[in-house]
């Protein structure tokens, strides 16, 4: 990956909060989940009385709530379809549950507004997602939407080298491979096979974005301050 040069400091309004975001150009990173473009195309014919529920849905849904009778009475009064409201809630919910993963010290309201002024949600959802996301019940949807979304850990990992001496494929035949079996927090175990070329593939790969990420926070103008 290509080295990327670092404009100087400016000293006008956008430039200075553009310096605010945080890496990748806004709190959902440098590409933003296609549900959620989905949902800022679609809250444009949304009226404000609409949008609410719709977003009282996905807070419910993120405390881990069952929603589907708000859903239906929603979808009996409105004239939504299946497909608009299945857009709006799961663009909202993921929009939630990404600003809630960042610490406040990370993640500045206006920065937040801003990000989502880009994707032209319109002035008044944008304040009502920002209620939700800065105001005094957040500790709470923080603490659920990171539990629920949180990935499997890895508890126990073991590997051996192995040389196949009898095979159907010429090609592998006394070739040694990497064989591993992962076992996860929720259970489940993984057994794969992986080639010694594709493992040190792998290796150089994972050494080369350290070192990246090592050049990146040596930069002080990527350093986050309060």
């Amino acid at each position: 990956m290509a080295a990327r040069r670092v404009a100087p400091l400016k000293s006008t309004a956008g430039e200075a909060r553009s310096l605010l975001r945080t890496p990748g150009g806004g709190f959902l990173g440098a590409r933003v989940p296609a549900e959620v473009e989905a949902m800022a195309r679609a809250a444009r014919d949304v009226d404000r009385e609409t949008f609410r529920r719709l977003l009282k849905v996905a807070v419910n849904a993120l405390e881990g709530k069952d929603c589907k009778e708000s859903v239906k009475q929603i979808a009996e009064s409105s004239n939504l379809s299946e497909e608009q409201l299945a857009f709006l809630i799961s663009g909202m919910y993921t929009l939630l549950r990404e600003a809630l993963r960042l610490p406040l010290s990370t993640l500045k309201q206006e920065v937040f507004k801003e990000d989502l002024k880009e994707l032209k949600i319109p002035e008044d959802f944008i304040a009502d997602f920002s209620s939700v996301v800065f105001g005094n019940r957040r500790p709470v949807f923080e603490g659920t939407a990171l539990t629920r979304s949180r990935l499997p850990s890895v508890q126990d990992f073991k590997w051996r080298v192995d040389v196949a001496i009898s095979t159907s494929s010429l090609a592998r035949a006394l070739q040694p491979s990497i064989l591993m079996l992962m076992k996860l927090s929720d259970g489940t175990a993984h057994r794969f096979e992986v080639p010694v070329a594709k493992f040190q593939e792998l290796r150089y790969n994972v050494a080369l974005i350290l070192k990246e990420m090592n050049d990146l926070e040596k930069r002080s103008i990527l350093k986050i301050q309060d």
